[in-house]
């Protein structure tokens, strides 16, 4: 039973490098059945706002520096969605990146809108380092029709785009601005870390609170810079009309724990500086630095003999250490305020043990070239295939050229490889192919060769 296996991991000494924030430290939560309740007189609506969710609300605000936030309990997915549906009509033109998370297409087929894409850059890792503001430039110009544009900052591995270019350039344009900044909830308290994205003057920025800050898986926070109330309704729209009072409460004690600790995000940033100033001697990994990146996310890639499937199981059954994901050659560490000295120290030791142990393994594993997978060879609007006869066929025997009628991904952390109303490529088929065999997560396939595509 599921409860079991939780309760059994939950006493395994397994140090947790993955969501949620909280890294399983109780920060001073409560038993979670003896506060779950319903709307009772005196402890406010999250529909309707006007006592105590009213008041946690307009804290969150002035702690980002929003006009409006909105505390979300069904994830940053459904702000994205409420974000999409607020900021453009039916039917009207939508800028995205191509590297966006599934909930931004899902609002874009939802809401029925033409999509264009903005093409992030790729390394051969497969990482996306961002997307040049010439690209976005580009787009924008060429589509001055468009109501929006969708930015994901920071990225699953850490980095940031120009955001404050981008705002400009959007409104100037009479653009609104929807920053996915799930993995973001973090930034702007540290002198280390990036700058709140809130201050780039975006119309809509969305937070992953359970990400990176001390709070329950599926908590988040929308902060909205207008003053348009229609996002009321869409909130009302894709939340539940039961939202858990224990999820809220975990985001009303997170902001109680930042303001209660004061050194907190200092001492986050002297343990990272000193984990990155004790690995930049390691001669089969590289932990990634770059000037653009978050630092709380630890990117190890593989320089050896060692995929990035290798390395989570070997720290994972060896040094009893989860991360967040692996990919085909490397790993993501994730942290927050929460971690502490003895889980950072004992990556970093593991990392070196490893260094001697396997740094004789040659390295025979190659990848593919991502730049070519990230592409967009629209044939229908994102939302037509569900309208349209559809046949389930092997991608790998007769995919090349069909029109994808659903969404083929990697997961974590959710970024589509293949697009419905998009033509499949032979560069999309073979890095499915390569996942399959790394041992990767692939969603979007049924019996791992199966895939809708439009007749």
């Amino acid at each position: 039973m599921l409860i079991d296996k939780l309760r059994e991991y939950s006493k395994e000494d397994v140090y947790p490098f993955h969501m949620p924030g909280h890294k399983r430290i109780n920060y001073g939560m409560p038993d979670a059945i003896g506060i779950d309740i319903t709307e009772i007189d005196g402890f406010d609506d999250l529909h309707n706002a006007r006592g105590i969710i009213e008041g946690e609300q307009e804290r969150l605000a002035e702690v980002y520096d929003s006009k409006q936030s909105y505390i979300l309990v069904n994830g940053s997915s459904c702000g994205n969605i409420a974000a999409i549906f607020d900021a453009c009509k039916v039917n009207e033109k939508i800028i995205v990146g191509r590297n966006c998370h599934k909930s931004v297409y899902y609002g874009c087929i939802l809401r029925r809108l033409q999509v264009v894409y903005t093409m992030p850059e790729v390394s051969h890792q497969g990482i996306v380092t961002g997307t040049k503001i010439e690209e976005i430039a580009r787009v924008i110009e060429e589509n001055p029709d468009a109501r929006a544009i969708v930015v994901t900052s920071p990225t699953y591995e850490g980095y940031v785009e120009p955001l404050e270019e981008i705002v400009r350039l959007a409104h100037d344009n009479k653009m609104k601005v929807i920053v996915d900044a799930a993995h973001g909830a973090h930034l702007g308290f540290d002198k280390y870390f990036p700058e709140n994205p809130v201050k780039s003057g975006a119309d809509y920025v969305i937070m992953s609170m359970h990400k990176t800050m001390p709070a329950m898986t599926q908590t988040a926070v929308i902060h909205v810079n207008t003053w348009d109330r229609k996002i009321d309704t869409y909130l009302r729209m894709f939340q539940t009309s039961s939202p858990s009072y224990v999820l809220m409460a975990s985001i009303s004690q997170g902001m109680n724990y930042l303001e209660e600790n004061p050194d907190l995000f200092e001492n986050y940033g002297n343990l990272l500086r000193d984990f990155y100033e004790k690995t930049k001697g390691l001669k089969i990994f590289d932990i990634l630095q770059d000037k653009n990146r978050d630092p709380s996310k630890i990117v190890i890639i593989c320089k050896g003999g060692l995929s990035g499937k290798d390395l989570e199981e070997i720290l994972r059954e060896d040094y009893r250490i989860q991360v967040e994901m692996s990919s085909f050659n490397y790993v993501i560490a994730m942290t927050s305020p929460m971690d502490t000295p003895e889980g950072l120290d004992r990556l970093a030791q593991a990392l070196e043990d490893m260094d001697l142990t396997y740094g004789d393994i040659e390295n025979d594993y190659d990848t593919i070239a991502f730049e070519d997978v990230f592409t967009s060879d629209k044939k229908l609007e994102i939302y037509e295939p569900l309208d349209s006869e559809r046949e389930l066929i092997n991608i790998f025997k007769s995919g090349e050229n069909r029109i994808s009628a659903g969404m083929v991904s990697l997961y974590p952390p959710g970024i589509p490889i293949c697009v419905q109303g998009e033509r499949i490529t032979a560069e999309q088929i073979n890095l499915i192919k390569e996942a399959l065999e790394a041992g990767l997560t692939v969603t979007g396939l049924e019996e791992k060769t199966l895939v809708e595509v439009v007749i």
